[in-house]
């Protein structure tokens, strides 16, 4: 078994580094990036010395796209999105990156963009902690900008090898598989509170501003619940044998894909990252999370979901959803004038924009099966 890089570090290990400089690694890497996943208000009161701007907004972090069915607003980056971070910070096949940030969800959520975008573990550091950790060990925060970097010209196409999209993130039309195949190599984990777990109605507000919800709650079916919260402490990953002992719990290990899910892909990547990032264990995250999969319900007045009753991409069936309750039985506005297409051919179009994007689609991705339990 060969060398498993480590991913994760403390606020010494990296004050080391800012001090005596990176040096060259087992991989070859000579020279340190650090990224500051924050709001540019919460960036200008303080930040690791010498860390970039990622936004912690649909800038950076996400991006409104559709999969062939929906448009959903927590989807990964773009190509271009991802190379302007790139550039910006002057990131290349040299450099390790390091991600810091003021919010655990927001720092496991630009974890996952790199691996998705190619990125390999080896490359990327990970701040166990937030900057409040960070000041909290008695190091110093910076609040300006670093200096402008020289201009860069690198770009996630890149990266060597073909792009990793398929490999750590699951479609739509994944977790409808997985969902109904009952395998016992593949698991489901919710990482949402156990009230949303349960189905409680009004859980998932999509439209604050308008006070709207999904059209219904519960969780997909075979799905265990591991409430993300539970595995940090004063927003730190737990050690690794706590995080085993939970993870042992719910006979999550090395020999399954786990399939991870939260509400709109943030809760969920701090399960990604403890996955991918501690273990190494095979995981793949669903970015749509309930704020997609709670949409794809049946547009009856009852339901007030937006597709067909025959579509062959409704959630809200027994094959594919637990604990089922309707936000509008009781009394909640759900959410409308999306954008659906309920008969779609193609359950994952940013696949395939992503591949196409850096001149690596396979042809053998332009027909997509019809969905699982669909005739």
């Amino acid at each position: 078994m060969g060398l498993v890089p480590e991913v994760m570090i403390s606020p010494k290990t990296l004050q080391n580094w800012l001090a005596m400089s990176y040096g060259v690694d087992t991989y070859g890497y000579n020279r340190m990036v650090i990224l500051a996943v924050d709001s540019r208000d919460g960036y200008s009161h303080g930040h690791v010395p010498g860390a970039y701007l990622v936004e912690e907004s649909h800038t950076d972090l996400w991006s409104a796209r559709s999969n062939g069915i929906s448009v959903n607003s927590f989807q990964v980056p773009t190509r271009a999105q991802m190379d302007e971070i790139i550039r910006r910070a002057n990131i290349d096949s040299d450099a390790i990156v390091v991600i810091t940030g003021s919010n655990i969800t927001s720092i496991g959520r630009a974890y996952f963009n790199f691996r998705y975008w190619g990125f390999p573990r080896q490359q990327l550091k990970v701040l166990n902690g937030t900057t409040t950790n960070y000041a909290a060990a008695g190091f110093t925060l910076q609040t300006g900008d670093p200096p402008v970097p020289e201009l860069c010209q690198y770009s996630v196409c890149n990266i060597t090898g073909p792009a990793s999209f398929s490999s750590v993130r699951a479609s739509l039309e994944d977790m409808l598989l997985v969902a109904e195949d009952n395998d016992s190599d593949t698991i489901i984990i919710d990482s949402r509170s156990p009230e949303e777990y349960a189905g409680k109605p009004g859980s998932t507000l999509l439209k604050r501003n308008k006070g709207e919800y999904a059209a219904f709650e519960g969780h997909i079916r075979t799905a265990v619940n591991i409430d993300y919260r539970n595995l940090l402490i004063d927003n730190r990953i737990l050690p690794r044998e706590d995080l085993l002992k939970a993870l042992n719990k719910h006979n999550i290990d090395a020999d399954k894909t786990s399939f991870v899910y939260g509400r709109n892909g943030g809760s969920d990547s701090v399960l990604f990252l403890i996955l991918d990032g501690v273990f190494n264990w095979p995981v793949k995250l669903y970015d749509g999370g309930w704020s997609q999969w709670g949409q794809l319900a049946e547009n009856s007045m009852e339901k007030n979901g937006l597709l067909q009753a025959d579509s062959p991409w409704r959630t809200d069936t027994l094959a594919r959803s637990a604990s089922i309750s309707y936000n509008k039985s009781f009394g909640f506005a759900v959410a409308a004038g999306e954008i659906f297409n309920a008969y779609a051919t193609e359950a994952d179009a940013i696949i395939n924009l992503d591949l196409d994007a850096c001149g690596k689609k396979d042809q053998s991705l332009q027909t997509v099966p019809a969905a699982p339990g669909y005739q």
